[in-house]
C-alpha cells in the first residue's frame, strides 16, 4: 500500500483543491467601442462588431486576395478573361472589397452613412456572387481535367490549351510584324498552361472558402443587427458612442388603474 505522502496518492487531491481556470468565453468585445469613446459620435444604430466577426472579415479579404491572384494568372495564361467564370470572380472580389470599405467608413468614420438594410443587402449579394463564381470555376476545372475535349469546347477553353511541343521554335515574324486580322499570339508553354489549369481548380476551392466565410459573416451580422434593433425598440438604444455595444433592456412597468 502506498504511503500517505506518496505523490501518486496526493495528485487527485491536489487537482481537486487546485482552483479551476475559468474558461474564457468567445471574445464578444466590440471592436469599435474605443473609437466611439474617442470621437463621441452617435452610434446607437450601429450593431456591435465582435472580434470574431472582424476576424472573419479579415480572413475573407485575405483569401479573396489569393483567389484574385490565381484568377488573374489563369485568365492571362489562357487568354480567357472574357469568360463568365473569370468575370464573376473579378466582380465578386470587387464587391467584397466595396462592402468592407463601406462598413469601415460608415462605422469608424461617418456613422451617419450606416444603415442596416444596405449592410444586409450587400453581404447577401456577396454570398450569391461568390457561390456563382466558385461554382463556375469548378465547372471549368472539371471540363479541363476530367470532362475531355468535348466539354472543354463547350466552355470555350479548348482552343486556349494549345502549346508548342518542347524544343520547337516558332518561325520569326515577317518584316513589319503580323498584320493579319484575327492573328493570335503564340500560346503559352505547356507547363504554364497546366499550371493555369491547376490554378483554376485551386481557385474554385478558395472561392468556396470565401463563400463559407461570407455566410458566417452574414449570420453574425444579422444576429447583431437584430439584437441592436430589439434594444432600440425597447428604449435601450442609448446615446453617444456606446449604443449597440451592450446593455440590458430596461424593464417596463404597467400602470395599474
Amino acid at each position: 500500500m502506498a504511503p500517505a505522502d506518496d505523490p501518486i496518492e496526493m495528485e487527485p487531491a491536489a487537482r481537486a483543491d487546485r482552483p479551476r481556470r475559468a474558461r474564457k468565453p468567445l471574445n464578444q468585445a466590440n471592436v469599435w467601442a474605443d473609437r466611439a469613446a474617442a470621437d463621441g459620435q452617435d452610434r446607437a444604430h450601429v450593431p456591435p462588431v465582435t472580434a470574431v466577426t472582424f476576424r472573419l472579415m479579415v480572413a475573407q479579404l485575405a483569401v479573396a486576395l489569393v483567389f484574385l491572384v490565381l484568377a488573374c494568372f489563369a485568365a492571362y495564361t489562357l487568354t480567357a478573361a472574357n469568360l463568365a467564370g473569370f468575370v464573376l470572380s473579378f466582380f465578386a472580389f470587387s464587391w467584397t472589397v466595396g462592402t468592407l470599405a463601406y462598413l469601415v467608413i460608415s462605422i469608424y468614420s461617418i456613422p451617419l452613412l450606416y444603415h442596416w438594410i444596405p449592410h444586409i443587402i450587400f453581404e447577401s449579394l456577396g454570398v450569391i456572387f461568390w457561390l456563382a463564381a466558385w461554382a463556375t470555376l469548378a465547372s471549368y476545372a472539371s471540363a479541363l481535367n476530367v470532362g475531355g475535349a468535348f466539354r472543354a469546347v463547350i466552355v470555350g477553353l479548348q482552343r486556349r490549351q494549345y502549346a508548342y511541343p518542347p524544343g520547337y521554335a516558332p518561325p520569326p515574324p515577317p518584316p513589319g510584324g503580323y498584320a493579319v486580322p484575327g492573328y493570335a499570339a503564340p500560346a503559352s508553354h505547356v507547363t504554364t498552361v497546366e499550371a493555369a489549369k491547376a490554378a483554376i481548380a485551386v481557385d474554385a476551392g478558395l472561392g468556396a472558402v470565401v463563400w463559407i466565410l461570407a455566410i458566417a459573416t452574414l449570420i453574425l451580422s444579422a444576429v447583431a443587427i437584430t439584437r441592436t434593433r430589439d434594444r432600440a425598440g425597447g428604449g435601450g438604444g442609448g446615446g453617444g458612442g456606446g449604443g449597440g455595444a451592450g446593455g440590458k433592456r430596461p424593464e417596463t412597468r404597467q400602470s395599474r388603474v
